[in-house]
């Protein structure tokens, strides 16, 4: 018979032999009659029952309790403890999932921390797992796995950590800080793991030149084995980089991988290439394209990994460089057309080439010419149809000729420069095109502003019919879910560009309001509608200020767009002229009575009913009078009362020198009455000064108000 047994050399089949079958009848037997026992117990047991000599005996008891298929104390055997399904699922994930903590497996079979707690143990004592802490943690391996790679196989169980070593894996070698910014976790978090990982023997980390790479431990470096070369020189308006790697072995070398780190001072055209394979004892240039973007000096590093023969992988720096962009000082020099076709004979030429989106040839070729004409440089010729321009100068120390030429390539900026030095061009390039690409942003970003601005006019005119539309709705019969469906329309115009607007927010409470005021189905009464066109307007002249702010901004952001903003102001005095018209419709249809009374005394001396409204004139005029001389009272001057609200009528009162005019209106007092009022009190005490002063009861001297009042409010 075999059994399986663990231990720490791995799983084997031990070979149980006759008496070692004997034993554990015996031992079975003892535990089916007293269920616990030990081991002299078992031995005298063994003695009594079995043919064999004590030291025979003695010996098989030792193997077995060593294999701990017996374990003193404990009613089980080893090949019982797997019968139970949920410890021997237990047992198999522990196995898969090396360096599980108690925790873990409580949550994966959904165990409380008794039970969790017993079968660990059974599979502890049986020889099955073994357990360690771990930080703040008891951690569980399969016995026969190797002590030594605890550490690792914990270390690995961290998604993060596993993250970082296959990055360095990939990579060969790599910074803290470029770990950091390819896999998106916070510097400090990086650094921590690394210490792990360094602790651990799983990284090594090296230094050159004060900076510090993290490599792989199996990823020494391979002195001697290859060279690297490197150097760079002037290629018009850039830097040509070259590394040269040579196979110094007597074996091909392959995936040569050369990684170049450029400064912040340099755009490299493609940071990474490779050579499939290298043989012995020969070299391979790779060049690498390098546009400056400022200028200044910089080093230019790197790194070379490759497998040897073996397919062993390794790593060699490529040491650093220093590159040294110079921008020349340059001063006007005037020049014809043809000087400067000599000149260029007679120079070096280098060229860059800037791309640009999002705007015209011509806003290109303006903010390139702005930039040039900065540098206070001759312009010897400008062509604003074909856009180019030549400009010439003199270089402030070595005193020789500049010429520059400015020309729009759609969808690029090209600058051809000519120097007797290509350091100089180089130099030149590099500052000009940075400025430029400052320019191009900053365009860029007015762009996008002019796009955002026409949308949001846009919306607001499109919100402003909606608005007429519904004003007009309100002048007749309407279902308060026509009205609710008006407002929700409104609200998704201003939702997006307008969303923490004071506009939204009204328009939001209204529509509110009045499902709370209404039911679904029911029509809106008139006080209701009346309320609805005040706020139209109101919302109107909102709009209004929004759009006359707008297009103020959309006009100031480029001259050549003003024929659209054109378009936008058309529309906008279409809506002002619209509001106007509103205005009147509204205070025509809440107009309802017109008192004129003398100021002094307070008796009417003129009266109209402009709607159905039946009032007693010299009642309603000898209340306000009241009220006017309360106020005198109170304040000892003149009341300024200009409002008086009752139930649904308002009323709208204008003081002049002799008069005090009172409109009873069914809404609230728009800019067009309070206005038109004003009007019609001066106008009234100008045709009717003397008749007010000697006003002696006789009101037919006032009749002709009633043209005026037409003439005014009409």
């Amino acid at each position: 018979m075999t059994i399986q047994s663990f231990t720490k050399e791995g799983q084997k089949g031990e070979k149980f032999t006759l008496l070692h079958m004997k034993v554990l009848e015996v031992a079975r037997t003892l535990k089916s009659e007293q269920g616990l026992f030990d081991m002299m117990t078992l031995f005298e047991r063994c003695i009594r029952g079995l043919p064999y000599s004590e030291p025979q005996i003695y010996q098989i008891i030792q193997d077995l309790y060593q294999m701990k298929c017996i374990v003193e104390g404990k009613l089980l055997f080893k090949e019982d403890i797997l019968t139970n399904e949920k410890r021997r699922k237990i047992f198999e994930y522990v196995t898969e999932h090396p360096g599980a903590h108690t925790r873990e497996i409580q949550t994966t079979f959904n165990l409380g921390s008794y039970m969790a707690f017993r079968h660990l143990a059974f599979l502890e004592k049986f020889n099955f797992i073994r357990k360690k802490p771990y930080k703040n943690k008891i951690v569980y391996f399969p016995s026969d796995s190797d002590e030594q790679e605890d550490l690792k196989v914990l270390l690995f169980r961290n998604q993060t950590i596993n993250r970082i070593y296959r990055l360095i894996e990939d990579l060969g070698k790599v910074r803290a800080t470029e770990i950091s910014e390819s896999l998106k976790i916070p510097y400090t978090t990086i650094q921590s793991h690394l210490n792990e990982l360094v602790e651990s023997g799983l990284i090594s980390k090296v230094k050159e030149n004060q900076t510090v790479f993290y490599i792989p431990t199996e990823i020494k470096e391979s002195k001697g084995a290859i060279e690297v070369k490197r150097e760079f020189d002037y290629l018009g308006g850039q830097i040509r980089f070259k590394v040269a790697v040579r196979n110094l072995t007597d074996m091909t070398i392959n995936n040569i991988a050369v990684n170049l780190n450029p400064s912040d001072q340099f755009i490299a055209d493609v940071p990474q290439q490779s050579i499939a394979n290298l043989p012995p004892k020969t070299t391979r240039g790779i060049d690498f394209t390098l546009t400056p973007l400022t200028c200044g000096q910089s080093n230019i590093f790197g790194i070379v990994a490759y497998q040897d023969a073996y397919g062993k992988v390794h790593s060699i720096p490529i040491n650093p460089k220093e590159i040294s962009i110079k921008c020349p000082l340059v001063k006007p020099l005037n020049a014809t057309q043809q000087e400067v076709n000599e000149w260029i004979k007679k120079l070096r030429r280098a060229t860059g080439t800037i791309g640009f989106q999002k705007i015209t040839e011509k806003e290109a070729f303006r903010i390139g010419r702005e930039q040039i004409n900065a540098l206070d440089l001759n312009e010897v010729n400008v062509d604003f149809d074909n856009h180019w321009g030549l400009y010439s100068g003199e270089v402030k120390v070595t005193g020789n000729n500049m010429v520059v030429k400015l020309s729009i390539v759609d969808p690029n900026i090209i600058l051809d420069v000519w120097a007797d030095d290509l350091k100089q061009t180089t130099g030149f390039i590099a500052y000009i095109s940075n400025l430029i690409n400052l320019a191009l942003e900053g365009s860029y970003k007015l762009v996008r502003k002019t796009h955002e601005v026409s949308t949001k006019i846009i919306q607001l005119m499109h919100l402003s019919k909606g608005l007429d539309e519904l004003f007009s709705k309100c002048e007749g019969v309407c279902l308060e879910t026509e009205i609710s469906e008006y407002l929700v329309k409104s609200e998704e115009l201003l939702a997006n560009a307008f969303s923490d607007s004071a506009l939204l927010r009204s328009i939001r409470e209204t529509n509110s309001d009045l499902k709370q005021i209404c039911s679904k189905d029911s029509t809106i009464n008139e006080e209701e509608a009346i309320q609805l066109r005040f706020k139209c307007l109101t919302w109107l002249y909102k709009v209004q200020e929004l759009i006359q702010y707008h297009i103020n901004t959309y006009q100031n952001t480029f001259d050549e767009f003003n024929t659209v903003s054109d378009e936008f102001l058309a529309g906008y005095d279409t809506i002002s002229a619209r509001i106007n018209e509103l205005e009147r419709i509204y205070a025509q249809g809440i107009l309802c009575y017109l008192l004129i009374l003398d100021k002094k005394s307070g008796i009417t001396i003129f009266e109209r009913n402009l709607g159905d409204l039946k009032i007693n004139p010299d009642l309603v005029g000898g209340f306000l009078h009241a009220l006017q001389s309360f106020g005198f009272e109170i304040s000892e001057r003149e009341s300024s009362m200009k409002t008086l609200t009752y139930e649904n009528y308002q009323f709208q009162i204008e003081v002049g020198e002799d008069i005090r005019a009172a409109l009873i209106l069914r809404g609230t007092a728009n800019q067009y009455i309070i206005a038109k009022l004003k009007s019609f009190v001066k106008q009234f005490e100008q045709n009717f000064g003397e008749d007010i002063r000697s006003f002696s009861g006789n009101m037919s001297a006032f009749m002709p108000a009633n043209a005026l009042f037409d003439a005014i409010f009409k």
